[in-house]
């Protein structure tokens, strides 16, 4: 089963930087490197019940000159290693900057910018708001957590109201800012444990949002 698309976006001249970083230094007798190596895309696979995604990496680009191409053989190493079988479908590549509808286990919807996959093994990826930056809301968080030490009565509903959209009473407001979690800038998501559904999001010239690509690409062509 073949189901992944294997053309890339575009072929970047930076795109060794991720890997080999000697060039950004003075050393002449080390060789420097980021033994993080950053996710390219992560391909969604679904067979009807369960999500399973392989994270193409640029460590799996081959460079064919003008552009790269996935090393198909590592890629199928990785759906082996994943249980990927036939019984599961390709769905859709996410890229950083991608938009997800996301349905969690209590109901709630909420859509949100794909980062890049945190945690492999753990199905964990990295995402933020779409229109908010959520290191932003943490340091703010983490200054109103400071304010409320000292003043539990001050009034701190008005700044999580704008901040979160939301209209919480003054005993909510100080609920919510005690348990939410300040000691990351970052903002996780998690496959399986937190998710039950998501879609990506398919938005046009105009700004208008599909989560079918075939019915976007329909509206393109006409």
């Amino acid at each position: 089963m073949t189901g992944y698309r294997s053309d890339l976006k575009y072929k970047s001249n930076e795109l060794g930087n991720y890997i080999d970083i000697t060039h950004k230094y003075s050393t002449k007798k080390k060789r420097v490197i980021m033994d993080t190596i950053p996710t390219y895309r992560a391909d969604v696979y679904y067979n009807g019940k369960d999500y399973k995604f392989i994270s193409v990496r640029y460590t799996m680009l081959k460079d064919k000159g003008q552009y790269f191409e996935i090393d198909n053989n590592r890629y199928e190493y990785e759906k082996i290693k994943k249980e990927i079988d036939d019984k599961y479908q390709f769905i859709f590549s996410i890229f950083s900057g991608d938009i997800i509808e996301v349905q969690k286990k209590d109901g709630t919807i909420e859509k949100v910018k794909f980062k890049g996959v945190n945690d492999d093994e753990a199905k964990k990826f990295e995402i933020d708001f779409i229109d908010k930056n959520n290191g932003g809301i943490i340091e703010n968080l983490r200054k109103l957590k400071e304010i409320l030490k000292n003043d539990k009565e001050i009034y701190i509903e008005k700044n999580l109201n704008e901040l979160f959209n939301k209209e919480f009473e003054h005993k909510e407001a100080v609920e919510f800012l005690e348990k939410f979690p300040t000691s990351s800038k970052q903002k996780f998501l998690t496959i399986g444990k937190d998710v039950v559904k998501f879609e990506k999001i398919y938005i046009n010239v105009l700004g208008k949002e599909y989560i079918s690509q075939e019915k976007f690409e329909n509206i393109i062509k006409k």
